[in-house]
């Protein structure tokens, strides 16, 4: 991810001009690592009361880092659009109120003015930990995925002056 990181903010090929970026985790619809009703390390998640935030306090805070990084960019502004779903009738398991959003949608805009739109959400159901990022610059575009503990790809759009719509894959860097 560094590797990918130093060549956007090196500038070659050009200036950020968009970003697209998603998150997408299944612990809320399968146990991959457990089950979040019976298990409390999952199920507080789901509860503001015991220090989770939700869809941009979690995954989204995951989707922001990797935009931001590989970017070299910090986020100027940031809204957001979060929605909390009943999991479970009453929105209750014992002490925990299941009050925390699991997905939300965000606009930002880049230090450099940029304009970007991020999704995240815990119900992406056969996505375990997902993540994809898409940068256009004003010269090239790049497209970078991580299947946590699965892959990762990195895709370069050749230059607009040299081959439109021409896209090459990119091995990532060794231990991704």
């Amino acid at each position: 991810m560094y590797q990918f990181a130093a060549a956007v903010r090196a500038g070659k090929n050009g200036e950020i001009r968009h970003s697209g970026a998603i998150c997408l985790q299944s612990w809320l619809t399968q146990p991959v690592w457990g089950h979040w009703r019976t298990d409390l390390k999952w199920l507080r998640r789901d509860s503001t009361a015991h220090g989770f935030r939700g869809g941009p306090g979690g995954v989204g805070i995951h989707i922001l880092d990797f935009a931001t990084c590989i970017s070299g960019q910090d986020a100027a502004q940031v809204s957001c659009l979060l929605k909390v779903f009943d999991k479970v009738p009453g929105r209750r398991i014992g002490d925990y109120v299941l009050d925390a959003n699991g997905s939300a949608t965000m606009r930002i805009m880049l230090r450099n003015g940029a304009l970007g739109t991020m999704a995240a959400t815990r119900f992406a159901s056969g996505h375990h930990n997902d993540l994809r990022l898409r940068l256009s610059r004003d010269r090239d575009g790049l497209e970078v995925s991580f299947k946590i503990c699965v892959s990762a790809v990195a895709r370069l759009s050749v230059p607009l002056r040299l081959r439109p719509g021409m896209r090459s894959d990119v091995r990532p860097p060794d231990g991704l």
